[in-house]
């Protein structure tokens, strides 16, 4: 076993290295043809960040992949066959990479925090660089623990619900997949602290993206002690456990926000750079960023500080994730359930109005002379992203508050609004990747201008590539929105936005079950054909290849 751990620690350390050799070499040569034309304000430095970056989403999207295409043999099968032991082992990684879009916005959040310290003339500490690296590889080594484990003991992999950590007869192997969560979660850390140490002018996107990251690592964190307890005595979940489990889901909108923020900061860069303003939005923009990260803070702390009230109670109100209700049981003043009902509905509406004003902003943004660039790709798709997603997510909240305030279940209206609600609840899980591809999109854009400087873009097929991508998941989110429509009853959509075709039967529309059927080969082909051209080039982008203009 012992041997076993080396060889995956080994492996990891060799692959990001020399990932990191290569894309420092590229670095040099394109920094060295950059510096005689452009300022070094203009040049962003990323070095092995970027390297983490491609490895953690090519990874990701692999795992996905792989689990899409057993969930489609699964269904055109009709069920007949069971599960193989490659896939409940796939199953078993896969909420270890939910962390993968938070780690990846932590990396660029620290990149662009040095960038705004020091205008581009520093690198990243040495030290966070490290705890970068470490982070990347506890992730992998979670992940390859699981998908190697079969082998080692014959049998399939689980994990554990709370803790994340492979739940199989051999003890090595879990003592091996706690290790690299300890790491995991200590590098995360070593990450937020050296980036908070070292910064000498604080980015409002960056600090936001900070908050939030500090916010859902810490609640995963929680909740696995509170797994790992209960486990370890070996009693039914306790109230604290329920409540840390609620708090996971409210964190669920950070990677997204924090993307929009980081998006929103790379076109102030792109339109009033670094000698003007500081590359930052307008003021009212940077104060949407603390409004929407106080509103998810504030949410989580309600989850956890409720319950601990005499008669407090929260509980997941609704098939939307982060919806939770807050009620006093004892409590039968209308006053005071106006008042929780405005705490549990509050921070959406925050959401809502934040995140609209800062796409706003991008759209709107220009420098002192009132000129406005054209929009790069990579921000275009992020925004189209972010838009997508709030408005799938939030447009399921809008609906369900709509329900619950105005309408009685004896209400005919109630029926009618109880079919948009599943409709809208199978198409909002469609934009699961949103928060990974406009992580993909944004690294890719740093890489082009890491090689030559401000303007550069990536080449115009990986830009291609970012909108067919991006056109998948719009496609998807349609297709279940129109078959919803049509049939009278919502689709089966997984929680990685794969949807199941063998319900969609109406005998008015026969063809309807081809269409989806074609409808899914598509936009899955699409999406991860896209991401992993995507991912490609961010190897192969040389300065001779790289975009100028727009």
């Amino acid at each position: 076993m012992k041997g076993f751990a080396t060889l995956l620690l080994l492996f990891g350390v060799v692959a990001a290295f020399k990932v990191d050799v290569k894309t420092d070499s590229y670095a040099a040569a394109g920094a060295q043809e950059a510096s005689e034309a452009l300022p070094a304000a203009e040049f962003a430095r990323v070095k092995s960040l970027i390297a983490c970056i491609s490895i953690l989403a090519g990874v990701y999207f692999i795992t996905c992949a792989l689990l899409a295409g057993f969930r489609i043999a699964e269904q055109l099968s009709e069920g007949d066959e069971q599960p193989t032991v490659l896939r409940r082992t796939l199953e078993a990684a896969e909420p270890t990479l939910n962390f993968a879009p938070m780690l990846c916005v932590l990396f660029l959040a620290c990149q662009m925090q040095e960038v705004r310290s020091y205008g581009g003339h520093e690198e990243i500490p040495h030290s966070v660089s490290t705890c970068i690296q470490f982070a990347t590889l506890a992730l992998l080594l979670q992940v390859s623990t699981a998908v190697l484990a079969p082998v080692m003991t014959g049998v399939a992999s689980t994990s554990d619900e709370a803790s994340l950590i492979v739940d199989v007869k051999d003890r090595s192997v879990q003592v091996l997949s706690c290790t690299s969560l300890l790491v995991l979660y200590a590098a995360s850390t070593g990450v937020c602290l050296g980036t908070v140490a070292d910064a000498g002018h604080y980015s409002s996107a960056a600090t936001c993206a900070l908050l939030l990251t500090i916010l859902f690592f810490t609640v995963h964190c929680c909740f696995a002690i509170a797994g790992l307890f209960v486990a370890a005595a070996k009693r039914s979940q306790s109230v604290i456990f329920q409540v840390l489990k609620l708090s996971t889901e409210t964190v669920h909108f950070a990677p997204m926000l924090a993307m929009v923020f980081v998006a929103a900061r790379m076109r102030a860069m792109q339109v009033d750079p670094w000698e003007m303003n500081g590359g930052e939005p307008q003021h009212w923009a940077q104060v949407c960023f603390f409004m929407c990260t106080a509103a998810l803070i504030v949410q989580t702390l309600l989850v956890v500080i409720i319950p601990l009230l005499a008669g407090g109670d929260v509980r997941r109100a609704s098939v939307t994730q982060g919806d939770v209700e807050i009620v006093i049981v004892s409590c039968e003043s209308d006053a005071a359930n106006a008042f929780f009902a405005l705490l549990r509905f509050a921070p959406c509406a925050a959401y809502t109005v934040g995140v609209g004003l800062v796409i706003l902003s991008v759209l709107v943004i220009s420098n002192p002379a009132g000129e406005s660039p054209p929009m790069p790709a990579s921000v275009c798709c992020v925004i189209c992203l972010a838009v997508l997603f709030f408005a799938a997510k939030l447009g399921l909240w809008a609906a369900v508050a709509v329900r619950d305030l105005t309408l009685s279940a004896s209400n005919p209206t109630s029926r009618t609004l109880k079919h948009v609600i599943k409709t809208l609840k199978s198409a909002a899980a469609t934009v699961y990747f949103c928060p990974m591809l406009a992580v993909l999109y944004v690294c890719l854009r740093l890489r082009a201008q890491q090689i030559s400087g401000k303007g550069a873009g990536p080449q115009l097929w990986a830009q291609a590539a970012m909108y067919a991508s991006s056109f998948a998941v719009v496609f998807q989110f349609l297709v279940c929105l129109t078959v919803g429509y049509v049939t009278g009853r919502a689709m089966e959509v997984d929680e990685k936005g794969s949807f199941s075709t063998v319900q969609v039967k109406d005998g008015k529309h026969p063809w309807l079950r081809s269409f989806a059927q074609g409808a899914q080969a598509f936009s899955l082909t699409t999406l991860y054909g896209g991401a992993t051209t995507v991912c490609m080039a961010l190897f192969l982008v040389r300065p001779e290849t790289v975009s100028h203009g727009h």
